[in-house]
């Protein structure tokens, strides 16, 4: 077993590292993201990180990525490095940890309710982005929106990336990302609208089916193959505990229900919010 050190974000991390497991797949399992849109396939080149002490082999993905520069100096793919040795590396591309990346220019207060009402939490959990609304259950009017990158890009930034790496075993390591961000966005925006978390009251949330079933824990394999067959899509109400995975609250949350595979809550509830079960047929 080697030992990492990583450096260029704050503190320096020491994790173990085995050499079955590649430093991109060892850095995410120590909650440190890096944008791998491949999904670890090498072919993105977004994975960077730098050598400063300690041997990594240069592969056929990092010349194919890097330029001849970038290797003398010690840069690497994450997704194709693994370390024979102790080293010590500098991560130099975007980190996902980092929620401040969109959100800076995305959290925005749209309007007031009354000032002793309760509140919901409404969920859009996207691919690469989740969005938040906390809403007056009373007033009805939005009191608050915020969104985050989805640190599951990490494992890729389509669905079918999200699948593959579900069905290679990487089902809990992706459930514990989208958890960690929704816990994160959750308390972020109650702070930002001075609520108490007692006032939040019920947690609804729309998302493609494969979003859905990662946030569950539910396999993935129907979702990859023909007959493209779901766990389920239909509508779901259970406890914070059981779909979050924390006890911060103790308040249903409602998973919307999908159409199929590829037709998913987010889907269902654009079109409940447009009226489209009120539209006439010509």
């Amino acid at each position: 077993m080697s030992r990492i050190t990583i450096t260029g974000r704050g503190e320096p991390i020491l994790i173990n590292y085995t050499e079955e497991t590649s430093l991109l797949d060892a850095m995410i399992g120590q909650g440190i993201y890096l944008s791998a849109d491949c999904a670890g396939r090498g072919t993105c080149g977004k994975c960077k990180l730098q050598l400063l002490e300690g041997e990594l082999e240069i592969t056929s993905f990092d010349r194919n990525k890097l330029t001849e520069q970038e290797l003398e100096q010690g840069y690497r793919l994450a997704c194709k490095a693994y370390p024979k040795k102790d080293c010590i590396i500098r991560l130099v591309s975007g980190r996902e940890t980092d929620f401040k990346i969109i959100t800076e220019h995305r959290q925005e207060s749209i309007g007031y309710g009354k000032a002793d009402e309760d509140y919901a939490v409404a969920v859009d959990i996207g691919t690469t982005t989740i969005a938040t609304s906390l809403v007056g259950l009373e007033s009805k009017k939005i009191r608050l929106t915020d969104s985050a990158i989805n640190r599951q890009r990490a494992y890729g930034t389509d669905v079918v990336s999200r699948i593959k790496a579900s069905n290679d075993g990487k089902r809990e390591l992706l459930r514990i990302s989208i958890q960690d961000d929704l816990l994160e966005l959750i308390r972020r925006i109650l702070h930002e609208a001075e609520i108490p978390k007692n006032r939040l009251k019920r947690i609804v949330i729309a998302g493609n089916t494969t979003m859905g079933h990662l946030l569950l824990g539910y396999s993935c394999q129907g979702l990859g193959s023909y007959p493209f067959t779901p766990v389920n899509i239909s509508t779901l109400t259970l406890p914070y505990e059981e779909v979050m995975g924390s006890d911060y609250l103790s308040i249903p949350v409602t998973i919307l229900p999908g159409i199929s595979a590829y037709v998913g809550g987010d889907i269902v509830a654009g079109l409940l919010a447009c009226d489209f079960d009120q539209a006439k047929v010509s």
